[in-house]
């Protein structure tokens, strides 16, 4: 997940599984892919990444 937020990697990585048919592409305006209001949609997926990677220690 934190990977996934960084455009640089993100865009290579969707492009490639758009190709192979494995997501199918459909565009989703700024603000409905939000889900932290008020920031933007990289710093959402930053943060769900960042929540995940506490619960993976913690159960480790």
């Amino acid at each position: 997940m934190l990977i996934f937020s960084f455009p640089k990697i993100r865009l290579p990585i969707m492009n490639r599984l758009f190709n192979e048919g494995v997501v199918t592409p459909r565009r989703v305006p700024p603000e409905g892919s939000e889900i932290i209001k008020s920031t933007g949609p990289s710093i959402s997926l930053f943060a769900i990444g960042v929540v995940l990677v506490i619960i993976g220690i913690i159960i480790q």
